[in-house]
Protein backbone atom coordinates (compact mmCIF):
# COMPACT_ATOMS: atom_id res chain seq x y z
CA UNK A 1 0.00 0.00 0.00
CA UNK A 2 2.46 2.10 1.00
CA UNK A 3 4.75 1.49 -2.40
CA UNK A 4 1.29 2.73 -4.60
CA UNK A 5 1.01 6.00 -2.77
CA UNK A 6 4.83 6.62 -3.19
CA UNK A 7 4.24 5.85 -6.59
CA UNK A 8 1.73 8.21 -7.15
CA UNK A 9 3.47 10.65 -5.88
CA UNK A 10 6.60 10.00 -7.95
CA UNK A 11 4.38 10.05 -11.05
CA UNK A 12 2.56 13.23 -9.68
CA UNK A 13 5.97 14.96 -9.60
CA UNK A 14 7.02 14.15 -12.86
CA UNK A 15 4.15 14.91 -14.52
CA UNK A 16 4.51 18.72 -12.71
CA UNK A 17 7.95 18.93 -14.54
CA UNK A 18 6.58 17.49 -17.93
CA UNK A 19 3.83 20.72 -17.70
CA UNK A 20 6.06 23.13 -15.97
CA UNK A 21 8.14 22.49 -18.66
CA UNK A 22 6.13 22.32 -22.11
CA UNK A 23 4.89 25.56 -20.71
CA UNK A 24 8.14 27.64 -20.49
CA UNK A 25 9.24 25.91 -24.00
CA UNK A 26 5.89 27.06 -25.01
CA UNK A 27 6.15 30.44 -24.07
CA UNK A 28 10.17 30.28 -25.32
CA UNK A 29 8.46 29.24 -28.81
CA UNK A 30 6.15 32.45 -29.15
CA UNK A 31 8.80 34.57 -28.54
CA UNK A 32 10.79 33.50 -31.24
CA UNK A 33 7.85 33.56 -33.72
CA UNK A 34 6.97 36.92 -32.28
CA UNK A 35 10.94 37.89 -32.63
CA UNK A 36 10.66 36.08 -36.21
CA UNK A 37 8.05 38.13 -37.26
CA UNK A 38 9.40 41.33 -36.47
CA UNK A 39 12.79 40.71 -38.14
CA UNK A 40 10.92 39.61 -41.52
CA UNK A 41 8.84 43.22 -41.43
CA UNK A 42 12.08 45.34 -40.49
CA UNK A 43 13.58 43.50 -44.00
CA UNK A 44 10.38 43.34 -45.92
CA UNK A 45 10.12 47.01 -45.14
CA UNK A 46 13.65 48.34 -45.81
CA UNK A 47 13.46 46.25 -49.06
CA UNK A 48 10.36 47.89 -50.25
CA UNK A 49 11.67 51.71 -49.28
CA UNK A 50 15.29 51.29 -49.91
CA UNK A 51 16.97 51.23 -45.76
CA UNK A 52 15.65 51.02 -42.73
CA UNK A 53 13.21 53.82 -41.76
CA UNK A 54 12.36 55.71 -38.87
CA UNK A 55 8.97 53.99 -39.18
CA UNK A 56 10.33 50.53 -39.00
CA UNK A 57 12.22 51.77 -35.56
CA UNK A 58 9.25 52.82 -34.23
CA UNK A 59 7.06 49.58 -34.73
CA UNK A 60 10.22 47.99 -33.50
CA UNK A 61 10.55 49.96 -29.89
CA UNK A 62 6.35 49.33 -29.85
CA UNK A 63 7.34 45.37 -29.89
CA UNK A 64 9.65 45.76 -27.29
CA UNK A 65 7.14 47.70 -25.17
CA UNK A 66 4.19 45.23 -26.05
CA UNK A 67 6.96 42.20 -24.54
CA UNK A 68 8.27 44.00 -21.65
CA UNK A 69 12.38 43.70 -23.22
CA UNK A 70 15.27 45.38 -22.39
CA UNK A 71 15.86 47.57 -25.32
CA UNK A 72 19.60 47.35 -24.77
CA UNK A 73 19.43 44.10 -25.23
CA UNK A 74 17.67 43.64 -28.02
CA UNK A 75 20.29 43.71 -30.47
CA UNK A 76 19.31 44.40 -34.38
CA UNK A 77 21.97 43.86 -37.46
CA UNK A 78 20.83 44.81 -41.07
CA UNK A 79 22.90 45.48 -44.00
CA UNK A 80 20.52 47.75 -45.64
CA UNK A 81 22.17 51.46 -43.91
CA UNK A 82 23.34 53.13 -47.02
CA UNK A 83 23.49 56.57 -44.91
CA UNK A 84 20.46 58.88 -46.01
CA UNK A 85 20.30 57.35 -49.58
CA UNK A 86 18.43 54.22 -50.66
CA UNK A 87 20.51 50.90 -51.07
CA UNK A 88 20.92 50.07 -55.23
CA UNK A 89 18.08 48.04 -56.87
CA UNK A 90 18.31 44.39 -56.12
CA UNK A 91 20.61 44.42 -52.95
CA UNK A 92 19.73 41.37 -50.89
CA UNK A 93 18.65 43.46 -47.84
CA UNK A 94 19.44 40.77 -43.87
CA UNK A 95 18.24 41.59 -40.44
CA UNK A 96 18.84 39.66 -37.57
CA UNK A 97 17.47 40.15 -34.05
CA UNK A 98 18.95 38.76 -31.21
CA UNK A 99 17.40 38.69 -27.59
CA UNK A 100 17.76 36.90 -24.45
CA UNK A 101 14.94 34.70 -23.57
CA UNK A 102 14.70 34.32 -19.44
CA UNK A 103 13.66 30.98 -18.22
CA UNK A 104 12.33 31.59 -14.36
CA UNK A 105 10.04 29.08 -11.95
CA UNK A 106 10.20 30.26 -8.90
CA UNK A 107 13.84 30.07 -7.13
CA UNK A 108 14.55 26.95 -8.54
CA UNK A 109 14.72 27.44 -12.57
CA UNK A 110 16.48 30.57 -13.72
CA UNK A 111 18.67 30.95 -16.32
CA UNK A 112 18.40 32.76 -19.76
CA UNK A 113 19.18 31.12 -23.65
CA UNK A 114 19.71 33.38 -26.71
CA UNK A 115 17.13 34.25 -29.39
CA UNK A 116 18.48 34.55 -32.58
CA UNK A 117 15.53 35.67 -35.50
CA UNK A 118 16.43 36.63 -39.49
CA UNK A 119 14.61 38.17 -42.20
CA UNK A 120 15.58 38.15 -45.86
CA UNK A 121 14.45 40.48 -48.36
CA UNK A 122 15.35 42.72 -51.93
CA UNK A 123 15.11 45.97 -52.21
CA UNK A 124 12.94 47.10 -55.06
CA UNK A 125 12.81 51.00 -54.23
CA UNK A 126 12.72 52.66 -57.20
CA UNK A 127 12.06 56.15 -55.76
CA UNK A 128 8.53 58.04 -55.56
CA UNK A 129 8.48 57.63 -51.78
CA UNK A 130 9.10 60.81 -49.19
CA UNK A 131 11.79 58.14 -47.21
CA UNK A 132 13.48 59.36 -44.03
CA UNK A 133 16.10 56.55 -42.68
CA UNK A 134 17.68 56.57 -39.99
CA UNK A 135 20.44 53.72 -38.61
CA UNK A 136 19.45 51.29 -36.00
Amino acid sequence: MLDKIIMFLGLLGILMMFVIGGALVNGYVDYQDSLQTIAQFIASDAGKFGGYRVEAEEVLQNFIDEHNRDASKVVLDINADAGNAPVPYGTTIRTELTDQYHFKVGSLIDFTVPVHAQGRSVCSYLGGYNVSYTTP
